[in-house]
């Protein structure tokens, strides 16, 4: 029994011996949060604006997570579009900055990417570090004003890649 127990903390400290890169990073992604307009009105002025979020949770702190968006189905980042059930699309894009001045996307173009490291609170992200180390990336999305499209669901795919 001593033995056994004497093993077991013999392995517990080397694991905490080991450097950061050796050990493997167990991090899950939450899009539960990411990005839900509602319901749109084309008379309402100013624009459509809601926040979203995209969490990512580690089992170590300071790993450094890198987000980025597709262009979704309109192939397009300067113009993201929603497809409508009536067969009308719906104007749209994803930001990185509460001003709703940079693109959030793949790097490409005039778009960009977000990296923050879990557990801290750097480059726009929010984070925490209680056993499980977050980095919350915020995501800004508007739907312009004065959009006359017909009444139905909207939607658009924009798949979510993250990097650690």
């Amino acid at each position: 029994m001593t033995q056994r127990v004497f093993l077991a903390l013999l392995l517990g400290l080397l694991w905490f011996a080991l450097p950061m890169a050796a050990r493997a990073q167990t991090c899950t992604v939450n899009t539960s949060s990411a990005v839900s307009f509602g319901n749109y009105d084309p008379t309402r002025v100013p624009p459509t604006d809601i926040t979203g979020n995209v969490q990512v949770r580690c089992f170590i702190e300071n790993v450094t997570v890198t987000v980025s968006l597709a262009p979704g189905g309109s192939n397009n980042f300067a113009n993201r579009r929603m497809d409508g059930s009536s067969g009308d699309t719906l104007n749209y894009n994803l930001y990185k900055d509460a001003a709703r001045s940079i693109v959030f996307g793949s790097g490409i173009g005039q778009t960009q990417t977000m990296t923050c490291t879990t557990g801290s609170n750097n480059s726009g992200c929010t984070g925490t570090w209680f056993i499980i180390s977050t980095a919350n990336f915020p995501i800004y999305g508007r739907i312009p004003a004065g959009q006359y499209v017909g009444i139905g669901t909207y939607q658009d795919d924009v798949p979510i890649t993250v990097t650690f």
